[in-house]
């Protein structure tokens, strides 16, 4: 007999208990995510409280006895560039390291009446350039500070061009005895890329409208044309005048001694070994070779704070504007306007809009809206709807792109539509669609070394046909017709595509003419005299009508008031980039790291400036018609 054992079949679980158990663990899941989540952000928060604990350290608050220390970082700039924090972060502090001219002005008119600030300390060591339109910008506010009573000291070891005409405002220049003071002088210098594109049978179609239009020229050059190099040296030459006249006037010195320092330092060495500290003494350039920390002896001896037991504090201009409760920029208008009229608001709002930059554009939300890289538009859009009573436009920039250009032109028109008045104000560089979007305005005001003009148009399209068929790749096919425009790069272009790229940069170019001749009430003749792609600096710009007068932006703000009828005002910096705290905090923790030497410093920053030409280049895209005078920046102090 064979003993079977029957299995009883396992019984089913009901549907609604699967159901039920599928719910629960739903659940179960659900929770053990928020709980896991919740630790995650409370570690991440205790980790943030413990950094900020670290590093952060009392509030910044002005101690007595202070010494205010300017020391710029990089360039001198309108505003901050509006960069991600976490992105700066990722790639280092010095991605948006620059000192904020505004912000600097702002600080030295505020410390002047701070009984606590006994002095101002100029450490120019990290300037990389500045313009003449900056430098007198500050300068302005260094005399209201030197004028409150309050000496100016400056000090470095080595001084670059830049930094010392920053330096040249103080009331009294130090170095180190071991220290060097060089001038590198202007220069306008470009890459030239045509031997080396011909060699790779890299063919660069370029197209323009204006015989000085440069932008093109080192593709298709082995040097720069006689025509614009004409063009360039006035320019070069009354920058260059200027910047020797600032320094005879900051440390009155006469012209032939400067020029002797500047232009024929090596003539001065002679066979006598002197040392080059002793040669800038000697010529009065610096006032005395010491040391930074018998600098600091020596302002606590003119204070006599040993006397009386007390010590010397420091603090930044940074970290000062911080401390700076109210900064709100409320100024008070003359009696009547600059034609007599009788001001009839008592109180109003100028907004100041900056436009600082290459233009570029880009389609938003909606596909039908032009987006600016410079935020210009959505700004003067804000202005509409906040009822500002006028706007200052601060333009320092090349130019770029001719439709993202005449969406801001426009945007400024529907400004001044709404009876609110626009006053262009100029920095260093106004050129091209900064001068596009510039045209239409009530006035326009630009410094006299403001590089401005270039009224001219190109487009580029690279082909690589030439290199293709030398690997032995070719392009064919059968098309609808032979006037066809479909323009490929790898194919290279037809004549009946060259003609019609051409044709658009022409109209774009008599756009162009059209604004500035409507703008400034020109013949369209008369534009096209001064147009052409040649640049001017705002003196020569004065006399050819292109602006209305020489002011700097304190003066575009009285104009626009003028304009508006105010007797007093509150003047609002639309699109002001402040950065969080942290990223000052670990600005200021990068301090404390090691530094390079001043050559490899030198070497980073030429590599730096030789990337940046390419990257500019390499950013131009095809079939894209440009307002761009792409070296215009070039012209300032650097070194």
């Amino acid at each position: 007999m064979n003993d079977q054992i029957e299995s009883t079949p396992p019984q089913e679980t009901p549907k609604k208990m699967n159901l039920v158990l599928r719910i629960w663990r739903g659940i179960a899941t659900v929770f053990r995510f928020l709980r896991v989540s919740v630790a995650n952000i409370l570690l991440v928060a205790v980790i943030v409280v413990i950094f900020v604990f670290l590093f952060s350290g009392p509030a910044i608050k002005v101690e007595r006895n202070s010494v205010l220390v300017f020391a710029p970082n990089q360039s001198l700039v309108e505003k901050r560039p509006n960069i991600n924090p976490w992105f700066e972060l990722l790639l280092g502090s010095t991605v948006a390291d620059v000192t904020d001219v505004h912000e600097v002005v702002a600080t030295l008119r505020h410390a002047a009446k701070n009984p606590r600030i006994l002095a101002l300390e100029i450490r120019p060591d990290s300037l990389a350039g500045a313009s003449l339109v900056h430098l007198d910008l500050i300068g302005e506010a260094l005399k209201i500070f030197s004028e409150s009573g309050k000496p100016i000291y400056a000090y470095s070891d080595e001084y670059s061009q830049s930094a010392y005409l920053l330096s040249s405002f103080a009331d009294a220049v130090y170095m180190n005895e071991l220290g060097t003071l060089s001038f590198s002088g202007l220069a306008f210098e470009s890459m030239y890329y045509k031997t080396i594109l011909d060699k790779l049978d890299i063919t660069v179609n370029t197209f323009r409208s204006g015989d000085y239009k440069s932008a093109v020229e080192p593709f298709v050059l082995d040097a720069m044309s006689d025509i614009v190099r004409e063009s360039y040296r006035p320019i070069v030459d009354q920058l260059w005048g200027a910047t020797k006249e600032l320094i005879e006037r900051n440390r009155e010195l006469s012209s032939s001694t400067v020029a002797q320092f500047t232009e024929s330092f090596s003539d001065l060495l002679g066979p006598s070994r002197k040392k080059l500290g002793d040669l800038a003494k000697e010529h009065g350039f610096v006032d005395e070779l010491i040391t930074s920390n018998t600098l600091s002896a020596k302002v606590g001896e003119e204070f006599e704070l040993d006397r009386r037991n007390k010590s010397l504090a420091r603090i930044s201009t940074e970290d000062y504007f911080h401390t700076i409760k109210d900064r709100r920029d409320f100024r008070i208008a003359s009696e009547t306007s600059s034609d007599g009229a009788s001001l009839t608001k008592q109180r109003g709002t100028i907004a100041v809009i900056t436009v600082e930059g290459v233009i570029f554009g880009w389609s938003g939300d909606d596909s039908s809206q032009l987006v600016d890289s410079t935020g210009a538009v959505e700004h003067l859009q804000h202005a509409i709807k906040e009822k500002v009573d006028a706007v200052v436009l601060r333009v320092n920039s090349p130019g770029g792109s001719v439709l993202a250009s005449e969406a801001i032109r426009l945007q400024i028109e529907a400004v001044r539509k709404q009876d609110i008045p626009v006053v262009v104000s100029m920095s260093n560089t106004a050129a091209s669609g900064g001068y596009w979007i510039s045209a239409n305005a009530d006035r326009i005001l630009a410094s006299d070394s403001t590089i401005t003009g270039s009224i001219g148009v190109f487009s580029m399209i690279p082909t690589f046909e030439e290199l293709l068929q030398r690997y032995g790749v070719n392009t064919d096919g059968v098309y609808s017709s032979d006037g066809h425009f479909r323009v490929d790069q790898t194919s290279g272009l037809t004549e009946t595509e060259a003609k019609m790229l051409q044709a658009s940069v022409d109209d774009a170019y008599d756009k162009f003419l059209e604004v500035v001749s409507n703008g400034r009430s020109m013949a369209r003749d008369d534009v096209d005299l001064v147009a052409r792609g040649r640049i001017w600096t705002g003196l020569q710009a004065l006399e050819h009508g292109l602006v209305d007068s020489l002011g700097n932006y304190d003066d575009a703000l009285k104009v626009a008031a003028n304009l508006a009828g105010l007797k007093s005002y509150v003047v609002e910096r639309y699109g002001f980039v402040r950065r969080p705290p942290f990223m000052n905090l670990l600005a200021r923790a990068s301090n404390w790291a090691p530094r390079i030497s001043p050559e490899s410093q030198r070497f980073v920053k030429h590599a730096r400036n030789a990337w940046l030409e390419i990257k500019d280049h390499l950013a131009i895209q095809p079939r894209t018609v440009y307002a761009l005078c792409e070296f215009c920046p070039d012209f300032k102090n650097t070194d």
